[in-house]
């Protein structure tokens, strides 16, 4: 139950930070090849960039702890998992995207997937 809670702990902080840093880069504006270097000047300067960064590092350190605990075929695909249907459902919620039927259909597969690898974990 306590590794289940971390992967949980670690699926929010990686949502946060993807969420964080699409929200960064679309308000810094398209990345153009010819303008990369002011590009990356500018997200450097932005504090929400190296907030969304120091969640992927967290995110990252409690996977490596995790990685020691439980099998990669288990932990891989319920992160994994868990990951889509939060930025799947938080992206609609936080940045107004769509969420089609398809998408619906989808995460109804990626739940009863992930419930699945759950409930037949070693």
């Amino acid at each position: 139950m306590k590794n289940l809670l971390l992967i949980v702990g670690i699926a929010i902080v990686a949502t946060a930070a993807q969420l964080l840093l699409k929200r960064t880069m679309t308000q810094l504006g398209p990345l153009e090849l010819r303008a990369t270097i002011p590009f990356l000047l500018r997200a450097f300067a932005s504090g929400p960039f190296w907030i969304s960064l120091l969640l992927y590092v967290t995110g990252f350190l409690g996977y490596l702890f995790l990685m020691t605990r439980l099998d990669l075929s288990y932990l891989y695909p319920v992160t994994i998992s868990l990951g889509f249907i939060l930025i799947t459902t938080l992206s609609c919620v936080f940045l107004g995207e769509q969420l089609s039927v398809a998408r619906i259909l989808g995460l109804i597969l990626l739940v009863g997937g992930t419930v699945l690898v759950g409930v037949t974990a070693g």
